[in-house]
């Protein structure tokens, strides 16, 4: 949908010049509709790529945590951490905004007070003069480097979580992983259900338009017919070739 409205926003300078008899927004759905059902199958391939590319990602991020665990610990324990901080999470916000609009209107402004705290304390933090024998801290930071979950200071403040020994960027590291693997395998599984309807529709496409050739005599139309016909057969072998 995103996408969508960034197209049509290409058409708002000409729409006051539009009339009952000149309908320029629907034309732009019309062609932004032909536009993708033209490459659709290869947009599904695309992004079926890219989900896999990601799972392996995830998946060498696990296998990373796991591996520079302290304590022996496997994808079951990292889940907990996961279902933990989800918990925490809806505890968080439920109490007090139970309805969609109210958590949305919650979370921004919990995101505005979170970009705010951490320049201030960036601002203190780079005013500090360090003495000699505190050079393991670094002098000053930016707020893009504080963004960074992998920066040196958070390796100097980590502790432990809990009464285990693994730190709070280790379980942090694990939990995103998982996340992405988790995203990763319902997109693979929406795009082959979506390649699936595809080759459905496109089936009964053809079939539409094989009853239509059959029925029309007419030398012109039954010509378009068919060149429609022979790039739904193509469409048709692509899509279940990616199957």
């Amino acid at each position: 949908m995103e996408r969508l409205w960034s197209f049509l926003r290409r058409f708002a300078r000409v729409t006051k010049e539009m009339t009952p008899s000149l309908d320029l927004l629907t034309d732009g759905l019309l062609h932004y509709g032909r536009r993708k059902s033209t490459d659709m199958e290869m947009q599904l391939l695309q992004r079926l790529d890219r989900a896999e590319k990601i799972t392996v990602l995830a998946e060498e991020d696990i296998s990373s945590v796991i591996k520079e665990a302290p304590v022996l610990i496997s994808e079951r324990d990292i889940e907990r951490w996961k279902k933990g901080k989800m918990d925490i999470a809806q505890h968080t916000v439920k109490p007090t905004s139970t309805d969609g609009q109210g958590i949305a209107i919650r979370l921004s402004k919990q995101v505005a007070k979170g970009n705010k705290r951490p320049r201030q304390a960036i601002h203190l933090y780079s005013g500090i003069e360090w003495s000699p024998q505190m050079n393991m801290y670094p002098a000053q930071i930016t707020f893009e480097e504080a963004c960074d979950p992998s920066c040196v200071v958070y390796s100097c403040l980590d502790g432990v979580i809990e009464e285990d020994t693994i730190s709070r960027t280790l379980k942090r590291r694990g939990i995103d992983a998982m996340y992405m693997k988790n995203r990763a395998a319902e997109e693979k599984s929406m795009v082959l259900e979506e390649m699936k309807n595809i080759v459905e529709y496109l089936n009964q496409q053809h079939g539409s338009i094989c009853s239509i050739i059959n029925a029309t005599e007419r030398v012109g139309p039954k010509a378009l017919l068919i060149q429609r016909q022979i790039q739904l057969e193509r469409q048709i072998e692509q899509a279940t070739a990616m199957l």
